[in-house]
């Protein structure tokens, strides 16, 4: 069943928290995604890194 969970990312020694759609396996904590929902992830993850960059770059 697909269900939004924060999952931890960390780039540059910034950790946050991104909330992802996807199957998440309570055993193990894996995030199986849908090409939709991983499309959305990897959206997030840029927009993220973007800000970071810039943060340090200004």
């Amino acid at each position: 069943m697909s269900m939004v969970k924060g999952v931890p990312y960390t780039f540059r020694e910034h950790t946050v928290e991104i909330e992802i759609k996807g199957d998440h396996c309570p055993e193990c904590g894996e995030t199986v995604l849908n090409s939709e929902e991983s499309d959305e992830f990897r959206i997030k993850i840029r927009k993220i890194r973007d800000e970071i960059i810039a943060k340090h770059t200004s």
